[in-house]
């Protein structure tokens, strides 16, 4: 059986449609690329939020508190937000709890998690450095 697509009007087996969608999968497909693209800015803040609030288990209000607390700035070296690429600050969590800690720059985000979130690994970094 066979259907004829609105946007290509290409002749397509069936299966090459969702269910219910009058174009078909490679159409419906470039159409939502499209207005990601076209929309770029408001589906990357969408995707932020649900990362927020699903991910971290926030509510945005919580979220905008954490912010104000630490002022806009990474929790470890303190620089501003506005300083980061992307102007926002990574959400730092305890990996087994799942609990959130604070906000950081990508930067001692990264260091962190390279550090394997243990303080005996930090103390000897820190020892290391000492000399």
């Amino acid at each position: 059986m066979s259907k004829t697509c609105t946007k290509c009007v290409t002749k397509k087996e069936v299966s090459e449609f969702y269910s219910g969608r009058a174009d078909c999968k490679v159409c419906n497909l470039a159409r939502q690329t499209a207005h990601r693209h076209k929309n770029k800015d408001k589906y990357n803040q969408y995707k932020r939020k649900y990362k927020i609030f699903n991910k971290y288990n926030l509510t945005e209000y919580e979220y905008k508190e954490l912010i104000k607390s630490q002022n806009n700035c990474c929790a470890i070296c303190g620089i501003n937000a506005e300083d980061v690429r992307y102007k926002t600050l990574c959400i730092d969590h305890n990996h087994t709890t799942q609990k959130v800690r604070g906000l950081l720059c990508p930067t001692c985000n990264r260091g962190l998690g390279l550090f394997q979130d243990s303080t005996e690994v930090l103390e000897k970094a820190l020892d290391y450095l000492h000399g």
